[in-house]
């Protein structure tokens, strides 16, 4: 049997949904050893219908038609626009942002100084630097489907 609120897509956003992190490149799930047992490595992710998602995709969306401006003036002059290295690393640090807005908790996450990092803004940027966590969160907060509860 169904429940409509479990295809609640707004409250479940707001509620967060749990990702396993994976190795991108195995997709074995991530784990890390506390007191030696092994523990995976997830994050509970706010979704899309979330105030926190909407902000950071309407800033996303700016961006996007700013680059695309840029790059259709370029096309115009026969010429083809190839990002700085500034624009490069402010879409990396807006990234960044977009994680440390959508990620409410974790389990399981390494700290820089070994263990299980605390769920701090200093631990979530160390963990957020990596490409792998960040695409994976990015995706993961965007899909409505991973805010369907079951």
């Amino acid at each position: 049997m169904w429940n409509p609120n479990q295809y609640n897509i707004k409250e479940n956003s707001k509620k967060g949904a749990w990702l396993q992190l994976k190795d991108i490149s195995t997709q074995e799930d991530l784990v890390i050893e506390i007191d030696g047992k092994l523990v995976k490595s997830r994050v509970k992710v706010l979704g899309p219908k979330s105030s926190e998602i909407k902000d950071e995709a309407v800033k996303a969306q700016r961006r996007m038609r700013d680059l695309k401006a840029k790059a259709d003036s370029f096309e115009r002059k026969g010429k083809v626009y190839n990002p700085t290295k500034a624009e490069e690393e402010e879409a990396e640090v807006n990234d960044i942002e977009f994680c440390m807005s959508a990620v409410i908790a974790w389990e399981g996450i390494p700290s820089k100084d070994g263990g299980e990092a605390k769920f701090t803004k200093a631990e979530k940027e160390y963990i957020f630097t990596s490409d792998m966590i960040r695409s994976q969160i990015i995706g993961f907060s965007l899909q409505q489907e991973n805010f369907i509860e079951s």
